[in-house]
């Protein structure tokens, strides 16, 4: 990531994102990376420097809620759609019109989101182990309890 520029943007939902950024000088496309859980932007690094090797542009992200970024309480808050519009402030505020989109785990969940809400601004998806999970009703605060035992402190707070 020493390659890498580090930005904060503030959407207009008012969430900092963090993120890393180096674009393309060559006609070759700049890729959106998106981590899993629970994980930041630094999973990338290995395979930032091979696609920067290789003249192609690279960004990683802080997705809501982990690292550098916003961690909202309000769970109205990680909604997709909006999410997804997150994602496209930053491409905006980059001057990038589309990108190949890299997802792990739920970052893939996020990439798909893009590409469902704003086609226009993708290239191509790589979606990197993504598990099936049909939709279940959730309780948030039994979720937190449970992550907060398994790894021992407050993974969300």
């Amino acid at each position: 990531m020493d390659d890498l520029t580090h930005k904060n943007l503030e959407t207009t939902r008012g969430f900092n994102y963090s993120y890393y950024v180096k674009l393309s000088t060559t006609s070759k496309p700049n890729l959106l990376f998106a981590h899993g859980w629970p994980d930041s932007a630094h999973l990338w690094t290995a395979q930032i420097a091979h696609f920067l090797s290789l003249s192609y542009g690279c960004i990683a992200i802080d997705c809501l809620g982990y690292a550098g970024t916003s961690k909202p309480a309000d769970p109205e808050a990680y909604n997709g759609e909006e999410m997804a519009g997150d994602v496209v402030e930053i491409l905006d505020a980059e001057g990038l019109d589309k990108v190949i989109l890299v997802g792990h785990d739920w970052g893939s969940l996020l990439i798909g989101k893009v590409g469902l809400w704003h086609p226009e601004r993708v290239f191509g998806s790589i979606f990197l182990v993504v598990a099936d999970r049909p939709p279940a009703p959730m309780d948030l605060d039994q979720f937190l309890v449970m992550i907060k035992k398994v790894m021992g402190y407050e993974a969300f707070s």
